[in-house]
């Protein structure tokens, strides 16, 4: 019921999704990116791709031998994302289907790189684990995984602590929420081998790179 809710949300944001969130985002988005070096050939899976910002930057660092894929709870942010690339005459290699993170909907061993940016806060203490062991069982060999979130590191800070407020009085608008992602990630099966603080609108956000163990 609550991941209903959540597509609902996001479908009634869908169109306005990207002006209210690249400009504070996207930077730490692809800094992202470029720690994880994607390679020409590569399959890459972006767990919440949402409106699909950072698709093509993908396509183009993967090359035309290698493919992205776009998965997202949001009917309406699949939409919008499939709008722009066609706009654009882009995405030749770029996938979109709509799922679950608890249930990735693919077979073992299939990505290079899984990427959640401001996603995986998205989802409840007991199921984060869980999306990340699906991650681990789409990841081959020594794949690896690029994580951006909210870091609850510093929660005396006052924006931190304002910020844990506002998500306790209107949790069904601002649903995402400072978590330990180096913690969590260590403890699911990686091997977390760079990590990062930058700051956004006061709040702490992490940006990781881990290998599968």
């Amino acid at each position: 019921m609550q991941h209903s809710r959540q597509a609902r949300t996001y479908d009634a944001l869908s169109r306005w999704y990207s002006l209210l969130s690249d400009s504070s985002e996207g930077p730490l988005r692809r800094e992202c990116l470029d720690r994880l070096r994607l390679q020409p050939g590569e399959a890459v899976l972006e767990i919440g791709s949402g409106p699909g910002t950072d698709l093509p930057a993908m396509e183009a660092r993967v090359g035309g031998a290698g493919v992205v894929w776009g998965l997202d709870l949001s009917r309406g942010m699949l939409r919008v994302c499939q709008r722009k690339l066609l706009k654009d005459r882009r995405g030749s290699s770029i996938r979109l289907v709509q799922g679950d993170g608890l249930k990735l909907p693919f077979r073992h061993s299939l990505f290079d790189v899984v990427v959640l940016s401001f996603t995986l806060e998205l989802f409840g203490e007991n199921e984060i684990h869980q999306v990340l062991r699906e991650a681990a069982r789409l990841l081959r060999g020594k794949g690896r995984l690029g994580i951006v979130s909210l870091s609850n590191h510093y929660p005396g800070e006052l924006a931190t602590r304002a910020y844990w407020q506002a998500h306790r009085a209107l949790p069904g608008i601002i649903d995402c929420r400072p978590i330990d992602a180096p913690g969590i990630v260590a403890g699911s099966g990686y091997d977390l081998f760079e990590e990062v603080e930058r700051p956004m609108w006061g709040l702490r956000v992490a940006i990781l790179v881990a290998r599968k163990s």
